[in-house]
């Protein structure tokens, strides 16, 4: 583990934690699309999957920017968000189900890097470092974006998850 000594060395230990992240979400996804009942929602998986490459590209951006080497750094944090998602989509539930459970772990997924690129965003700015201040805030705006679209289609298929639900007193 490398020593912290400065908010330049949080920023590359943060920055190489994100670039892991969005390499991982981009493989889960992938297993993802197949499992979803919806169309829709496997279409908004595939686009989002696209999204994610063009991010991990963007943070490789940033490292040569930085003259750094692209490296990862295991997240923990992600790693748990992505099993209870997997676990998810091996659950033996309906299929409308099983989808609000997929997108409810997608937008795990979403507030995690958007609370990870906001950090990055304040960092480059304490650096100075205003092109990756700049390329941060397009990648928050994409997934805010991204989490809006999943919170719409979450509102209905929740409602389908839902139908035929009783409690019972």
């Amino acid at each position: 583990m490398a020593k912290l000594n400065s908010l330049k060395d949080l920023f590359e230990d943060q920055l190489k934690a994100i670039y892991y992240a969005e390499k991982k979400i981009k493989q889960h996804l992938s297993l993802l699309v197949n499992k979803v009942d919806s169309d829709e929602l496997g279409t908004r998986i595939v686009k989002h999957i696209n999204l994610t490459k063009s991010q991990v590209f963007r943070l490789e951006q940033v490292f040569e920017m930085l003259n750094l080497p692209a490296e990862e750094k295991i997240s923990p944090a992600m790693n748990g968000i992505l099993n209870e998602m997997k676990e998810m989509s091996k659950e033996d539930a309906g299929p409308m189900v099983k989808d609000a459970g997929i997108i409810a772990g997608i937008q795990k997924v979403l507030h995690y890097k958007i609370a990870c690129y906001e950090t990055l965003k304040i960092y480059a700015k304490l650096l100075k470092q205003e092109a990756i201040e700049i390329l941060m805030v397009k990648t928050i705006k994409e997934e805010k974006d991204a989490d809006l679209i999943f919170t719409e289609m979450a509102v209905s298929i929740n409602k389908e998850a839902l139908s035929g639900f009783k409690f019972h007193n």
